[in-house]
């Protein structure tokens, strides 16, 4: 029943969607409440399994943020291809602190974009826009 109800709560809600996965709390934390402060609604997944949890129930999400390097067995690479084979058209922001994970990215797939931390949260916000208008498009 609860399900059902945030199901509908999240439908009615018609902001753009943000997933965020990160296991760093604080980090998780301030890059959702600025998205938050610009407009966007945040889910959060502390990592690749709780994300995967959420897109797999049919949780509306517009784009997804994704740290690389997160624990357990579904890190960001594996997260973002995990979407592409699931057929959902969900842009991907994807960041890490290695710069060699740039070029695992680019040979991925096309529609996400890579942010070497530490990155501005500003920076995030207007990619975020910027993928929604093109996905919009």
């Amino acid at each position: 029943m609860r399900e059902a109800v945030a199901a509908i709560v999240a439908h009615a809600d018609r902001r753009p969607a943000v997933l965020v996965v990160e296991d760093e709390i604080l980090i998780r934390f301030a890059i959702a409440e600025h998205l938050r402060e610009h407009g966007f609604r945040v889910l959060e997944a502390g990592n690749g399994a709780e994300a995967v949890e959420l897109l797999a129930a049919d949780t509306p999400v517009d784009v997804v943020f994704t740290d690389i390097e997160i624990p357990h067995r579904v890190d960001g690479i594996t997260l973002l291809r995990w979407i592409s084979k699931s057929q959902q058209r969900i842009p991907v922001i994807l960041t890490s602190g290695r710069t060699s994970s740039a070029e695992a990215v680019r040979n991925i797939v096309q529609n996400a974009k890579f942010f070497r931390k530490p990155y501005r949260l500003s920076e995030i916000a207007e990619c975020i826009r910027a993928m929604l208008i093109d996905k919009s498009g």
